[in-house]
């Protein structure tokens, strides 16, 4: 949950981010931030609290499909055989 709302104050960070630049831990009292880069600006608790996560829209199957075929025609051409 604290990652999904880190995500939604920065909608620019990767999950690489949260491997080597932000780091995250709880040892049982809940998630908190354990690092963040002094490059960036800490979120606030307010900020984060009143933050609300992204809700991604699941990929659509038949979408990811036409994608891929018209960026393989190769693929397309042998299933169309």
């Amino acid at each position: 949950m604290l990652y999904d709302k880190i995500k939604a104050i920065y909608p620019t960070l990767t999950d690489a981010d949260f491997l080597d630049r932000i780091r995250l831990q709880d040892d049982g009292a809940g998630p908190y931030i354990a690092h963040w880069p002094k490059d960036m600006q800490r979120p606030t608790d307010k900020q984060i609290e009143d933050a609300k996560p992204i809700k991604e829209k699941p990929a659509d199957p038949v979408q990811l499909l036409a994608d891929f075929l018209k960026e393989n025609p190769a693929v397309l051409a042998l299933v169309s055989k």
